[in-house]
């Protein structure tokens, strides 16, 4: 059961994130991002009762402030998704946002298996080389202006290539 929620949440992460960045390379990316926030009221509204949530005012508050801080990260990833090539931002941002707990996990005295720090420090290299842009690799700036999407705001319209 468990592979089966894994591989569903999976599947819908990624069809949101792509589907996401589409709707951002059309329309604002805070528009895109309210729409999805609207979009998963009702999940979320239907599901929380069956968990057994606490209601505390800790957990409200906490809720508050993880909400603004993921409808801000949401944005910013929609925001990156328009301007730049989805293919790079998508796993860059997959690749930060497992190392960003894994490290604070060991810098609250959690401990790896050897494996397990071979995988961080892969994850750091991948994430480095995925930051590596065409024109940094000796494309050029012409690639720059011509091979990479841009926001309809620009003034030109968003390409996919």
């Amino acid at each position: 059961m468990i592979v089966l929620l894994g591989l569903t949440s999976a599947i819908v992460y990624g069809v949101s994130d792509f589907l996401g960045g589409l709707g951002s390379r059309r329309i604002s990316p805070l528009l895109v991002s309210l729409v999805s926030f609207l979009v998963a009221i009702a999940p979320i509204a239907v599901l929380t009762p069956l968990v057994g949530s606490v209601w505390s005012t800790e957990a409200v508050w906490l809720g508050a402030v993880a909400g603004i801080a993921g409808a801000g990260a949401i944005w910013a990833f929609y925001v990156a998704l328009a301007i730049g090539p989805m293919s790079v931002i998508s796993p860059t941002t997959a690749a930060v946002a497992a190392l960003i707990p894994a490290v604070f996990g060991v810098a609250s005295g959690e401990r790896f298996s050897p494996l397990g720090y071979l995988a961080l420090g892969g994850l750091v290299v991948a994430a480095v080389l995925l930051g590596i842009t065409r024109e940094q690799q000796g494309a050029g700036s012409a690639c720059a202006r011509s091979c990479w999407p841009r926001h309809p705001e620009s003034g030109s319209e968003a390409t996919t290539s």
